[in-house]
């Protein structure tokens, strides 16, 4: 009895052993998963990749789902959208770098998939590289070259506009068009005032489109006033027009070129009129100086008059009609000018005493 429990006692501790052992060897070893959790844990990390927006991960990824599942769709759809990301990533760098031509490029060159995946970004890439187009015409020496450039952008403002800071620059260069159009536009003026101002002493160029530029680009400008004053029959704008050309230099040369331009035309009260306002300050244009000599010359200041006219001659030599003009009233009258003695080019000793006669005549004449 005692030796059959003995015994007994000595099974139940080699079973205990036993499984303790196999307890022991079996600890820390995996399990290894049956096929459905591996196609799980496969599918689970390609779709973590994914959601990661890791290029590396999913091509391990695609890669590993390739061995798994040799025919699943899943592996080359994975490699496509990787593709996509790629070229999306290559895009995109150029744009962030500031090389829409680069990115332009890179569009191109893409196939397949890949190209209809960055089918969405050419228009941002195209309204880029039209901006950048423009940023390259900057500063424009005229308005037409804003106006074309900024026109150049207008298939692409929709895009343009998402960004504030691009709406802001772009209403800027807008403004600056405006500024540089009316900076031209007076720039023109000047030049056709310059231009008319030496017509009317000399005669030349010609001043009859100058003017008709003139009134179409400012209608209100003082010339176009000045002459419809002067040449005109209404007192009342007249002596408005007097009293302007007193207190505004602007307005005192539109005077003074209307008179020289329309001085045959002028009827003697108006000028009567116009000769204090000629006489009180220094002239602002040719005319004026012209003017200015002829008025000296009506009072008989004869040599503030010649001082006045050596001043002009040169810088601008007046023209025929205007010296035949300032002689008739001052030495001979056109009749006399016309006689025998004056028409020779190389006038002999008769003709010489008779013109030093007519002269004295003239001078002893009140």
């Amino acid at each position: 009895m005692d030796s059959r429990r003995g015994h007994c006692q000595v099974r139940v501790r080699f079973l205990a052993a036993a499984l303790s052992l196999s307890a022991l060897l079996g600890c820390g070893r995996t399990e290894v998963p049956d096929y459905d959790s591996l196609t799980s844990q496969v599918l689970r990390d390609a779709y973590d990749a994914i959601a990661g927006q890791n290029a590396e991960q999913t091509a391990a990824r695609a890669e590993r789902l390739r061995e798994v599942l040799p025919g699943d769709p899943l592996a080359p759809a994975l490699e496509t959208w990787l593709a996509e990301q790629r070229a999306l990533a290559a895009v995109n760098s150029a744009l962030q770098e500031g090389r829409p031509e680069l990115a332009r490029e890179r569009l191109t060159s893409l196939t397949g998939e890949a190209f209809r995946a960055t089918l969405a970004l050419e228009p941002t890439v195209e309204a880029l590289r039209a901006l950048e187009a423009y940023l390259r015409r900057r500063p424009f020496p005229y308005v037409r070259e804003a106006e074309e450039a900024l026109a150049q952008l207008t298939p692409h403002l929709d895009l343009l506009r998402q960004s504030p800071a691009l709406v802001a620059f772009l209403e800027e260069e807008a403004r600056e068009a405006d500024r540089l159009r009316s900076r031209q536009a007076a720039s023109l003026r000047s030049i056709l005032l310059r231009e008319i101002d030496v017509a009317a002493v000399t005669g030349v160029p010609d001043v009859t489109w100058r003017l008709t530029l003139l009134e179409a680009s400012a209608p209100d400008h003082p010339v176009v006033g000045a002459l419809a004053a002067t040449c005109g029959t209404d007192p009342q704008a007249l002596q408005e027009l007097l009293d302007r050309a007193g207190r505004d230099s602007a307005e005192r040369e539109g005077l003074e070129i209307a008179l020289c331009l329309a001085r045959d035309q002028v009827a003697p009260e108006t000028w009567r009129l116009a000769v204090p306002v000629l006489l009180r300050e220094a002239p602002v244009s040719l005319s004026g100086m012209l003017l200015r000599t002829a008025a000296l010359a009506e009072q008989g200041s004869r040599a503030e008059a010649l001082a006045c006219l050596r001043q002009l001659v040169a810088t601008a030599p007046p023209a025929r009609q205007h010296l035949e003009h300032l002689l008739a009233t001052q030495l001979l009258p056109p009749h006399q000018v016309n006689a025998w003695c004056w028409r020779s080019p190389c006038p002999g000793v008769p003709e010489l005493l008779t013109r030093i006669a007519q002269l004295r005549s003239r001078a002893k004449t009140p």
